[in-house]
């Protein structure tokens, strides 16, 4: 304040005698933080902007100087300074994976930078960095970044900038549901990617960990995409070529990258593995993507895993290890409050929402797929859970809507475009609903896309599922011998590998269709299911077994054992 010794004296004296200020452990204090805000508030503003430029300029003079203090003090100044400090703020929180703390610091270096004569940083490159920190919490403001971050690089000339923009741009629209046209952007900018020298590489690494070049580690981020949408074919050929996936199981996955893209692509393989029918090297797969997240701390992606993990290998497969599959979904929701520094998940029990649906818990089931979904997490995840209680509740708007966000052409859509498993599941839901309502024409409608779909991929979970609907649409249209065949293969394919829920209801299935034909083997077959949900814990599965038993029971005469 360029005051003497005697003159601050004196301030002091009078402020506490006047109670504005008061001594406590051999500091002084304001009596109240009002009286500080009045007193900032009535400086004038070049005596305010004064004031924090000669903080700022003292602090940063400092041996350890605090990047976020100075950064601050000098923003408040107004001077271009300021950028470069909050920059550093900025690296610091990022580096502790405080991303949006990180986000934070960043644009308002940007904002200083904006009002500054002379840029004092790379805008282009910070958008860039700003916008990947923005990809989990608010997708349409890491893609506005992105845009900007690309029109800078183009004006620029600068490449290297440019292909790590379209490479993140291609994963956001795979994200956004616009899968094709993301994947070519993704395979365009790897492809440019590999033909950069070795300090253009280390550039686009520093801000994201795209891994040793050597060993194809960045492609992985392009497994994953693919797998989503069911390009399981391709997503196999690139992950078992370029990720050292053992050739055999008696063999050790390998353990010694730790990028994120190397992560991602062990997290789509596992994805292609658990619906090409294979439980247990998915679960390898799931376990080597966390291992690489771990080492990098990224724990929002640890949850993701473990989420993928129950939907794609846990339910499916292993509906009756009851242990194993609460256990998954307990870590899944650890991982995401660990990772609330990066990403506040507005709902980490999303990690338990499959769980919570298959246990008949429906309406704690609905308040977290609804806010989730709200907040713009995993639809894939979301959207088939709500659809199925929207459709069990007859809602048929509610159903409908859902449907078309994944399926914007209704039965016309084409495969390749969005996620893979909750599409078809939806298409599943859609042949029911028009084969309860006897509307054959549509249920034929839905049923031949759904074929379609799964011979496209070559995906093995879901095929019980599918020829459980020819079962139930040859029945409905009359065509018994169709239908008993149809359920028959459904029940073997649900048999090996051994899937749980495909086989209740298979069981179930033929139970109802042996009712009038033969007692004895519906009963068997009742029974079969029954024991199955019982043991996987399922209760709308054990009540909807329990309906068809008695209706058995009551064709059979047996009228006590279809009350009980």
């Amino acid at each position: 304040a360029r005051l003497s010794d005697a003159e601050l004296s004196a301030v002091v004296e009078s402020s506490v005698a006047a109670h504005v200020m008061e001594e406590r452990d051999g500091h002084l204090w304001f009596a109240h933080a009002l009286y500080r805000a009045s007193l900032y508030r009535d400086l004038p503003l070049p005596v305010r902007r004064d004031l924090h430029r000669r903080i700022a300029e003292t602090l940063g003079r400092g041996s350890m100087p605090d990047a976020d203090m100075v950064g601050h003090h000098f923003h408040q100044a107004g001077d271009p300074r300021a950028a470069m400090w909050l920059v550093r703020a900025g690296d610091r929180a990022r580096r502790m994976y405080a991303w949006l703390a990180a986000a934070e610091r960043y644009e308002m270096a940007l904002l200083a930078d904006a009002a500054a004569t002379e840029p004092t940083i790379d805008r282009g490159w910070l958008l860039y960095q700003t916008s990947l920190l923005w990809r989990y919490a608010d997708l349409a403001r890491a893609m506005a970044y992105l845009e900007e971050a690309l029109e800078i690089a183009i004006q620029a000339g600068d490449r290297t900038l440019e292909i790590g923009v379209r490479y993140h741009r291609g994963l956001f629209l795979t994200w956004t549901g616009q899968v094709r046209r993301g994947l070519a952007e993704l395979r365009l900018s790897i492809d440019a990617m590999e033909t950069l020298d070795d300090r253009d590489y280390r550039r686009l690494n520093a801000i994201e960990l795209f891994g040793d070049r050597r060993s194809h580690e960045h492609r992985g981020t392009l497994i994953g995409c693919l797998a989503s949408a069911g390009y399981y074919n391709d997503a196999i050929h690139l992950g078992e070529r370029d990720l050292d996936v053992p050739r055999s199981d008696s063999m050790t996955w390998p353990s010694g990258a730790t990028s994120s893209a190397y992560a991602d692509g062990f997290l789509g393989l596992a994805d292609v593995y658990a619906n090409l029918g294979d439980p247990e090297k998915a679960s390898r797969a799931h376990e080597r993507a966390r291992q690489a997240y771990r080492q990098i701390d990224h724990h929002h992606q640890i949850g993701w895993s473990y989420l993928d993990e129950l939907v794609g290998v846990m339910i499916p497969y292993r509906t009756d290890d009851l242990g194993a599959r609460t256990w998954i979904a307990e870590e899944g929701v650890r991982a995401w409050e660990r990772s609330s520094e990066t990403v506040p998940l507005p709902y980490p029990e999303l990690g338990r929402l499959p769980l919570l649906h298959l246990e008949g818990r429906w309406d704690e089931a609905r308040r977290v797929a609804e806010g989730a979904r709200s907040a713009g997490l995993a639809s894939e995840i979301t959207v088939p859970i709500l659809a199925t209680l929207a459709q069990d509740a007859g809602d048929d708007g509610t159903f409908w809507s859902l449907v078309h966000e994944r399926l914007p052409a209704g039965h016309l859509t084409e495969p390749g475009d969005t996620v893979f498993p909750s599409a078809t599941h939806l298409q599943r839901l859609a042949v029911a609903l028009h084969l309860r309502r006897g509307e054959f024409e549509r249920a034929t409608n839905w049923l031949t896309a759904h074929d379609r779909w799964m011979e496209w991929s070559g995906a093995v979970r879901g095929q019980a599922d599918r020829w459980l609907l020819h079962a139930r649409y040859t029945s409905a249209v009359g065509d018994a011998t169709a239908a008993l065949r149809h359920a028959s293969q459904a029940l073997e394919i649900a048999q090996y590998p051994r899937q749980p829920l495909a086989m209740i209801a298979a069981h179930r299935f033929l139970g109802r269709f042996l009712t009038a034909r033969s007692s004895r083997l519906a009963r068997e077959h009742l029974e079969e299911s029954l024991a199955l949900a019982q043991t996987c814990q399922a209760p709308f599965e054990i009540a909807a077994t329990l309906a068809v038993l008695a209706t058995a029971h009551a064709a059979a005469d047996d009228r006590s054992a279809a009350e009980n």
